[in-house]
C-alpha cells in the first residue's frame, strides 16, 4: 500500500469517528459505521495501522471540543477494541501513546487496558508531569508504590522531601468528590464552573461581591484535563478561559 492509500485509508476513518463522537443523533448506527469501516479496513489486523489508530484517537481527545457524551463515546470505542489493544500493545508503549490526555489514560486504567506499573510511575513523578499534576491526579494509582525502595522518600535526618511536595500530598487522604470531579476532568474552582455552564447572571454577581479582577488568570487545577489548559494554565486569563468553552455571554461580558 502507498503512503498516499494509507492517508486517504485514515481520512476515511478520522471522519467516520468524528462523525459518531460529534453528532448525537442516530448514535447507534454511526458507531455500527465505525466499527464497519475497522473491520473493512482491517485496521485491527494491523499493529502498525491500529498503532495509526490509537494516535488518531489521542489526537482527536487532546483537539476536539468536548460535548456533553465526549467521553463515553471514546470510552466506548476503547471498550470495543479492549481485546485488541491488549493483544498487540504493552503497558509502556499505550502510556507512550497517551501520556499527552490524563482523562483518557483514567479510562485506560479503569478498564485494565494499562496497569499501573513501576515504569509508567517513574515517568509520572518528575518532569513536565509534575507541572501537569500527574501524581495527584492519579494519586490513588500510585499509592500502592509509596512503600517501593525506588519511591521518593523524606531524609529523615534533615527533615527535608528528597523530591517535590506531592510526595506527602498523595499520602493525604482524598478531598472531597475526587473521584467525580477527576472523571468530569475539568477545573473545579467555582469561578470556572460558571464559565464552563456560561452562567452569566451568576458570574456577575461572584465578581463583583469577591472584587475578582477581571484580568486575573485561571488557578492551576489538579482536575484540569483539557490538554491545551494544563499546558498553558499559568497564562490563561478569565477571557481566554471562557473563550475556550464558547460562553458567548460572558465573553461579550468580559470583552
Amino acid at each position: 500500500m502507498s503512503s498516499q492509500e494509507f492517508l486517504e485509508k485514515m481520512k476515511k476513518i478520522q471522519v467516520t469517528v468524528l462523525d459518531y463522537i460529534d453528532d448525537d443523533e442516530n448514535i447507534e448506527e454511526k458507531y455500527s459505521n465505525l466499527q464497519d469501516i475497522l473491520h473493512q479496513y482491517k485496521i485491527l489486523d494491523n499493529q502498525d495501522e491500529f498503532k495509526s489508530f490509537l494516535y488518531l484517537i489521542s489526537k482527536i481527545t487532546n483537539n476536539l471540543y468536548r460535548e456533553t457524551n465526549f467521553f463515553s463515546k471514546i470510552e466506548q470505542i476503547l471498550h470495543y477494541i479492549k481485546n485488541d489493544i491488549k493483544k498487540y500493545f504493552t503497558n509502556s508503549e499505550l502510556f507512550h501513546i497517551f501520556k499527552s490526555n490524563k482523562r483518557i489514560l483514567l479510562s485506560l486504567f479503569e478498564e485494565k487496558i494499562i496497569i499501573m506499573d513501576e515504569y509508567i510511575v517513574k515517568k509520572i513523578i518528575k518532569g513536565k508531569y509534575l507541572t501537569y499534576k500527574y501524581p495527584q491526579y492519579f494519586s490513588p494509582e500510585i499509592k500502592p508504590f509509596i512503600n517501593e525502595e525506588w519511591f521518593p522518600k523524606y531524609d529523615k535526618e534533615n527533615n527535608k522531601l528528597l523530591m517535590n511536595y506531592w510526595v506527602e500530598e498523595i499520602k493525604k487522604e482524598l478531598p472531597e468528590n475526587f473521584y467525580e470531579k477527576r472523571k468530569k476532568g475539568e477545573n473545579d474552582e467555582f469561578i470556572c464552573s460558571l464559565i464552563q455552564k456560561d452562567l452569566i447572571e451568576d458570574f456577575i454577581i461572584y465578581v463583583n461581591k469577591n472584587t475578582y479582577s477581571l484580568n486575573s488568570t485561571i488557578d492551576s487545577s489538579i482536575y484540569e484535563t483539557n490538554n491545551f489548559l494544563y499546558k498553558n494554565n499559568e497564562e490563561i486569563t478569565l477571557i481566554e478561559y471562557t473563550a475556550f468553552f464558547g460562553s458567548i455571554q460572558i465573553f461579550n461580558y468580559l470583552r
